[in-house]
Formats: C-alpha cells, sequence, structure tokens
C-alpha cells in the first residue's frame, strides 16, 4: 500500500514527542500519522511507553508501533547510562530503523522530535546524523523518506511556548529519568523540564495521572 502522504513520527512520551505530535497534527490529520517508539533498557523505559500511549490516545492516533532499539555497551557506571551519554550512537541507530520502516511501508516523511535548548553544536551534529542516515538510506533505495526536525533550534523556553499555544496536554509527557509512580523531581530530567517552565513563565500541569496497564 501506497502511504506516501502519511508521516513518522519518533515518540518517546517526553514534552518534545508531545508537542511535535501537535505540530504534526496542525498539518495532516491523526489518521495519517504513525507513532514509532523505540523501547530502550533505561530506567524511564516502561513509563515512556506508558506516556507515549496516552498521548497516542489524546491525539487518537491508532497507528503505533513498538520496537525495541538495542543498547549500545556504555561501560558499567550506571550514572554514564542513566544520563543517556550513547545518544551519540543511539540516535542515528533510531534514525535508519525508522527509515527502514518509512521505506517498508512506503510512508514518505520522518519526523524526528530532537531539540538541544539552542545548542548549536548539537544541533549540528543532528543535522549531519540526518544527512548520514539519508545518505546511506539512498545507496540502496532511490526513493527515500525526508526527515524533517521541526524543533531542532528552539530552546526550552521557545518549546514550551510553542506547546502551550498548541494547548497540549501536559500530563501526558513523561520527563524524569526514572520510572517511579512519580516524578522525582530532582533529576536532570525534572530540573530541566522545571526550568524550562519557570523560563517560559507558564505553569506546568498537577502531577501525571496514574498508571493505566498497557492493552
Amino acid at each position: 500500500m501506497d502511504d506516501a502522504g502519511s508521516t513518522i513520527l519518533l515518540h518517546n512520551g517526553g514534552l518534545r514527542s508531545l508537542t511535535t505530535t501537535a505540530v504534526v497534527l496542525s498539518q495532516t490529520r491523526a489518521s495519517r500519522v504513525h507513532l514509532l517508539h523505540l523501547r530502550t533498557t533505561k530506567p524511564s523505559a516502561a513509563r515512556r511507553l506508558e506516556y507515549m500511549r496516552r498521548q497516542a490516545q489524546h491525539f487518537d492516533i491508532r497507528h503505533v508501533c513498538v520496537l525495541d532499539l538495542p543498547p549500545i555497551p556504555v561501560g558499567p557506571d550506571p550514572v554514564t547510562h542513566l544520563k543517556n551519554d550513547d545518544a551519540a550512537l543511539n540516535e542515528p541507530h533510531a534514525l535508519l530503523i525508522a527509515v527502514s520502516c518509512a521505506i517498508g511501508q512506503q510512508v514518505g516523511r520522518i519526523v524526528w522530535p530532537c531539540q538541544f535548548n539552542a545548542d548549536f553544536d548539537r544541533c549540528a551534529r543532528a543535522t549531519e546524523q540526518t544527512v548520514l542516515v539519508q545518505s546511506l538510506a539512498q545507496l540502496e533505495h532511490h526513493d527515500t523518506p525526508a526527515i524533517e526536525t521541526p524543533l531542532l533550534e528552539l530552546s526550552d523556553r521557545q518549546l514550551i511556548e510553542l506547546a502551550a499555544h498548541l494547548q497540549v496536554p501536559w500530563d501526558t509527557a513523561w520527563s524524569c529519568l526514572l520510572g517511579g509512580e512519580q516524578p522525582c523531581r530532582v533529576c536532570d530530567g525534572c530540573r530541566n523540564r522545571q526550568a524550562a517552565f519557570k523560563s517560559a513563565a507558564i505553569s506546568d500541569s498537577p502531577a501525571p495521572i496514574a498508571a493505566q496497564s498497557s492493552p
């Protein structure tokens, strides 16, 4: 089936994914959007999957694919693993998986919700990764999907302002690096979220809704 007018959105259940989903749905129908969630071995993995499903339900997106992202060895230090310092390797790996899915389903566009708080060195690296992945795909397939990064150069404040403009439901996004019943409020993910809302002078929602069993 030719689905060239559809979009695959890499989605991890966080604020960037939430905002990007709202951006994409301002351009196309939910029936044309496919969420691709790559499950990791990180402590927040179960929560990320749960909140991805919550966002899919909120936006009435019914095309959801969950795949395991094979872990990349980063050594015995759990703090290194928690901080996702292996992102430089995981990011192109995730993009290659997305491209493979898009080619297999004949989907014409991939949206990657990357955003680095206006760190232009990391933005440049992400752009290089995108070009590299597309070049690799073109070695085997001439008609490769486009990879878009609509949030790439935004600061954290601009991300929250955009999300507020789009009226996203904050409590469907998980930012904590841990997987507890509630966000820990002290990890880097929680602190960065708090700082972003404070910078934008926008109030975050109350604590996330209680957990439910995944279907």
